[in-house]
């Protein structure tokens, strides 16, 4: 009886021991997956700061905008968190890119650009507030990363998943033959910290200033790492002047190779789609009032002359505040 019971302690004891075993080999290989087993990135190197800096940003989620360009078409994705979108999705698909590990290049020169090539836009959200000014511009091709900083990274993003179009995501596909109709290859105007014409657009923005309309820069400012200009607009007229304070009505131009040069989209493009009157301000004539502008999705441009547009309307005639600025 007692070697009955001393051989079913013992085989017990054993039964312990192998799941101690087994419990202790599980958890040195999760240990040494966690520590060894990692996947080597294809390209080594260091996180890069300009992606960084949005990662670090308080985000809830994230707005992406994606272009394709292959030399004749544009395909544009736009990942947006609404209806019922699975934010961790878009969650992913950000932190999957601004966890990119790349090294200055040198060198670069835009003759190594190859399509396709890749424009792509990284807004921070918090909350249901707009912060359409955060976010970050990249243009991507032949494993060069150029940003709107100036700086060329050599580095490797893999844009698959970023191109398929979930449900409610927004798709457009257009045949575009300039690659300078497209403001969102504007970094290439930039790159390696230096205008670059052929990747800019000529405006007649100084042709088409309203002569009533004084603009004056009046302060320079950061809100949690967010550039802005204050510009105090003054109707010395005696007609009232539309104008609208919504960011896709004001622009940037530079005086460069002796032409006026648009950096982004020309406002007054978007003043056709009937916004004005409905959702325009009145700057009555003899007023003055004070708007801002916001500079993130310009980089860091170089020093030069520049002016600060705003679209506006007299009549039935668009034309521009131009504050004056120069760096």
């Amino acid at each position: 009886m007692n070697r009955n019971n001393t051989n079913a302690n013992l085989k017990n004891i054993a039964i312990i021991l192998a799941i101690l075993l087994f419990t202790q080999a599980i958890l040195i290989l999760f240990l040494l997956n966690l520590f060894f087993g990692r996947p080597t990135p294809e390209y080594a190197g260091e996180q890069i700061p300009e992606m960084m800096r949005i990662a670090r940003m308080p985000a809830d989620w994230y707005d992406i905008d994606v272009i394709r360009y292959d030399g004749t078409a544009m395909t544009w994705v736009v990942h947006r968190i609404w209806y019922d979108n699975d934010v961790r999705i878009y969650n992913k698909y950000a932190h999957d890119i601004l966890e990119t590990k790349g090294k200055l290049a040198e060198d670069w020169t835009p003759d190594d650009l190859v399509y396709p090539m890749y424009a792509f836009e990284i807004e921070p959200r918090t909350g249901l507030t707009d912060s359409y000014e955060t976010g970050e511009m990249w243009v991507y091709s032949n494993g060069f990363l150029i940003t709107q900083t100036g700086n060329v990274y050599e580095c490797d993003i893999d844009f698959s998943d970023l191109m398929v179009v979930n449900e409610n995501d927004f798709l457009r596909e257009v045949e575009v033959d300039d690659i300078m109709q497209m403001s969102c290859f504007r970094p290439l105007a930039y790159a390696n910290h230096k205008w670059n014409p052929d990747y800019l657009k000529t405006t007649e923005a100084m042709d088409k200033r309203n002569p009533d309309i004084e603009a004056t820069v009046v302060r320079e400012y950061e809100i949690d790492g967010v550039p802005m200009i204050d510009i105090n607009l003054k109707n010395n007229g005696e007609k009232d002047w539309h104008y609208e304070e919504r960011t896709l009505f004001f622009g940037m131009i530079v005086f460069a190779d002796g032409e006026w040069y648009f950096l982004d989209d020309d406002p007054a493009v978007d003043a056709y789609y009937g916004t004005f009157p409905a959702y325009s301000k009145v700057l009555k004539a003899g007023d003055e009032v004070k708007v801002t502008f916001f500079s993130r999705r310009y980089g860091e441009p170089p020093q030069g002359s520049y002016c600060i547009v705003i679209c506006g309307r007299d009549g039935n005639d668009y034309n521009y505040a131009c504050a004056p600025y120069r760096l």
